[in-house]
């Protein structure tokens, strides 16, 4: 809405759809990044939950070995560089 109140084109809307769509991309993403080295290490995801603020992968618990849980942490960051 703010993009056509402030250009008020069908460029402007275009780029405001264009970068929600990328934005929740980026969170998917993200939760998918610690889904998947969970996953790696033998730690299934019940659900991954997605919310207009971020969102939330739910694991069946967390990994044993604290250098394990470091990696499930720090994937969901890396994997949106």
């Amino acid at each position: 809405m703010q993009h056509w109140l402030q250009g008020r084109s069908a460029q402007a809307v275009v780029e405001g759809v264009s970068f929600i769509v990328a934005l929740f991309g980026c969170v998917v993403l993200h939760e998918f990044g610690h889904a998947l080295v969970a996953q790696r290490f033998g730690i299934a995801t019940k659900d991954i939950t997605i919310l207009p603020i971020g969102g939330v992968a739910r694991l069946d618990r967390m990994p044993d070995k604290p250098l394990q849980e470091l990696w499930v942490a720090l994937a969901g960051p890396a994997s949106t560089w």
